[in-house]
């Protein structure tokens, strides 16, 4: 999902979408040791094809470029 996102803030930029995946690897690997459990990624699908559905947990990995829209739902 990460590298989705990488891939969609960086477009035409094979370098820069490179630096994002590696910095976000480090992000998450540090994450996991930290003991912090991720859900499996959420995708919907359009008649565009399918999307990658943005969280709170993504404003993490992409400070300030990233926003997720809050829910009032109960989960």
């Amino acid at each position: 999902m990460a590298q989705a996102i990488a891939n969609r803030l960086n477009k035409g930029d094979p370098e820069g979408v490179a630096r994002e995946n590696a910095r976000l690897r480090e992000w998450i690997a540090d994450q996991l040791d930290q003991g912090r459990v991720f859900e499996p990624g959420k995708v919907r699908s359009s008649e565009k094809g399918v999307v990658a559905v943005v969280e709170p947990i993504h404003e993490e990995m992409f400070p300030g470029r990233v926003r997720a829209q809050r829910s009032d739902r109960v989960r």
